[in-house]
């Protein structure tokens, strides 16, 4: 097939790479939320941010918790609506199945687990090698 450079930007290029650009809008979603609130919080004299802080320094907890739950049920809408448009865009992604192929996780038994943690403490707990200081005359 012979396809010109937009058609095969559009055609194969563009989807091979959405996957990547949601999981990047995801992360970024939520560093976006951390930096509305502070923002909020420093910069300005409304906002939900300021709205929280207000409330926890005049010891108004039920307005704290509100506004919390403000943020928390905005995360998760933006979360939600990423998810939609992923399902949306990547159908390849989600066959016969609920969960995107690259988010499939295996399932480790606690005996693997267990063998796990065992190979992996020598180098946890490993003595760090110190290094002789030398002295400058």
């Amino acid at each position: 097939m012979h396809f010109s450079a937009f058609k095969t930007f559009l055609k194969l290029i563009f989807p091979s790479t959405l996957p990547r650009l949601f999981s990047a809008l995801r992360i970024s979603m939520g560093i976006s939320i951390s930096v509305l609130f502070f923002a909020e919080n420093y910069a300005t004299t409304y906002g939900i941010g300021y709205y929280i802080m207000n409330s926890w320094s005049m010891v108004n907890y039920e307005n704290m918790f509100a506004g919390i739950l403000a943020i928390a049920i905005l995360g998760m809408v933006l979360y939600g609506s990423i998810d939609w448009l992923e399902r949306r865009l990547c159908r390849w992604l989600f066959l016969n199945s609920q969960e995107p192929l690259h988010y499939k996780k295996t399932q480790l038994s606690q005996l693997e687990k267990v063998r796990f943690l065992i190979d992996i403490m020598p180098v946890v707990f490993q003595k760090p090698k110190t290094r002789h200081k030398r002295r400058l005359i």
